[in-house]
């Protein structure tokens, strides 16, 4: 006999484990794990209602051949006022500026690579 995993999501505002999975067959139960699993689909849902959320990330397979924009020229080009410049300096938007400071993006990475 194998043992089973529960399946369960915590869910912050009831400050508990739900069960997505029920163990017998009891109606009451039935319509226990039917309200959790809405409540798991509404949590995620609500999760991908983030207005403006950029995703910056990459393996590098867009170099090769595919002439694909690198990781950089994506950030250059959603930071940066002037991004296609390659001879003056950068200046970043800001409302980049703002993003940055409030999550407390290490600039020292920026400056390191002599672009900031």
């Amino acid at each position: 006999m194998t043992n089973k995993i529960p399946q369960k999501f915590f869910t912050h505002s009831e400050r508990k484990w739900l069960d997505i999975e029920a163990s017998d067959n009891e109606d009451q139960q039935k319509n226990e794990i039917e309200s959790n699993k809405n409540t798991l689909r509404e949590i995620l849902l609500s999760a991908l209602q983030v207005p403006n959320l950029v995703v910056l990330s990459g393996s590098g397979t867009s170099l090769g051949k595919v002439g694909a924009p690198s990781m950089w020229d994506i950030w250059n080009y959603a930071v940066n006022e002037n991004p296609d410049t390659a001879i003056d300096p950068r200046n970043k938007s800001a409302k980049a500026d703002a993003v940055i400071n409030k999550i407390k993006f290490d600039k020292s990475t920026e400056e390191k690579d002599g672009s900031g």
